[in-house]
C-alpha cells in the first residue's frame, strides 16, 4: 500500500470488519494510517468505534480523548461518544452527547 495514500489503509480496515466481520483484524490497519496522517481526524474515530465495537473502554476512551481536537461538533465523535457512554450505563451523559450540536459542514465540521 502506497503510504502517500493513507486513505488505503482505511479502506483495508473497513474491509477487514464490514466485509469479513473481523474488527480485531481492522485495528492494525487504522492505526497504521493513523500514524501516517495523526492530523486526520477519520482515524481516530474510526478506532474509538472499533474499540468500542470490541467491548474495549479504557482504548475507547483513549481514541475519542485523541478525536477530541477534531471538532465537538463532529457528528461521528458525537454518535461514537454517546454510543460509549450508553456502553458504560451512563444514560444521561449519552443523551447530553447526543443532544450536542452538529457543526456547519455536519460531518466532518
Amino acid at each position: 500500500i502506497d503510504p502517500a495514500m493513507p486513505v488505503l489503509f482505511w479502506n483495508m480496515g473497513m474491509m477487514q470488519w464490514l466485509a469479513f466481520g473481523r474488527i480485531d483484524e481492522a485495528v492494525p490497519w487504522l492505526e497504521k494510517g493513523w500514524r501516517l496522517t495523526p492530523e486526520d481526524a477519520l482515524f481516530p474515530l474510526g478506532l474509538s468505534g472499533l474499540h468500542l465495537c470490541l467491548g474495549d473502554d479504557q482504548r475507547t476512551e483513549q481514541w475519542l480523548e485523541r478525536a477530541e481536537p477534531y471538532g465537538a461538533d463532529n457528528v461521528f465523535l458525537i454518535n461514537t461518544r454517546a454510543e460509549w457512554h450508553l456502553y458504560r450505563g451512563e444514560r444521561a451523559e449519552a443523551q447530553a452527547s447526543a443532544d450536542s450540536p452538529i457543526g456547519e459542514e455536519g460531518v466532518m465540521g
